[in-house]
């Protein structure tokens, strides 16, 4: 007999209770991880919506034309 493990059979109540834990950790950690990635696109679009808004081309132009008066 190994030391180490049990050598035993589960029952079919213990094998659906595990089957059942590890689904519902399957279940959670893909919610979990769908809304870290909505999270982490649409921090994206808000962070590119606000430099579009930022960075227009009349801003850029005034940007430019400043470092030229510069020089």
């Amino acid at each position: 007999m190994d030391s180490m493990g049990q050598d035993r059979e589960f029952t079919d109540d213990q094998k659906r209770f595990v089957l059942n834990a590890v689904y519902r950790l399957r279940k959670y950690w893909e919610q979990f991880e769908e809304q870290k990635l909505i999270a982490d696109r649409d921090a994206l679009l808000k962070e590119k919506a606000s430099d579009a808004d930022e960075f227009t081309q009349e801003v850029l132009a005034a940007i430019e034309e400043q470092l030229e008066n510069k020089v």
